[in-house]
């Protein structure tokens, strides 16, 4: 660690006052300054993309907030350089919300969302073609059931007509014999 009497060369402030790692080398605020003047460069020099996104691109609420907290979180209208493309939306119903993000996070998201978007509209035609075979099924249960009941409905009321069984027999009630009382 230098802390001699040379002046860093960023904020010339002697080497006892903010000691460095060597001489010749910035002290460490002046490195940390650097540091962020880099990160702020780098962010200025990618390409952004401004775009507009409707609500009801998914058809699904969860999904269109979470992806447009997403492009909110990393929004920024000052950005220098900006190429504008086409609306990200599914109808222009509602909003006319704009967004200026990153051109890579732009497109990551873009086609995350068609790829889910694809996916959800598979699996609804998929639900349709199934429903009426399902319907079919659930239909076909309750006749069995119901004809079963009639048949069983039926049988019973024969047997009583016949006897085999009688109404006590249904009731669980025991048949005791008849014994007048005086």
């Amino acid at each position: 660690m230098y802390s001699g009497k040379e002046p860093c060369q960023g904020c010339n402030r002697l080497g006892a006052e903010a000691p460095r790692r060597r001489k010749n080398l910035l002290c460490p605020d002046c490195m940390k300054t650097m540091e962020k003047g880099k990160s702020v460069q780098v962010v200025e020099a990618m390409e952004y993309v401004s775009f507009r996104m409707t609500w009801y691109f998914f058809h699904n609420d969860e999904l269109d907030r979470f992806v447009r907290s997403l492009f909110r979180s990393v929004h920024n209208p000052n950005a220098k350089s900006i190429r504008h493309e086409k609306d990200f939306n599914g109808s222009a119903l509602t909003s006319d919300d704009w967004f200026v993000v990153p051109g890579k996070v732009y497109y990551a998201v873009r086609d995350f969302a068609f790829n889910i978007r694809d996916k959800i509209k598979s699996l609804e035609q998929r639900e349709a073609e199934i429903q009426p075979s399902i319907d079919k099924a659930v239909r076909e249960q309750y006749d069995k059931i119901y004809n079963e009941g009639i048949e069983r409905g039926r049988n019973l009321l024969v047997s009583l007509a016949l006897d085999d069984i009688s109404m006590s027999d249904l009731t669980g009630q025991k048949k005791e014999p008849y014994t007048p009382q005086n």
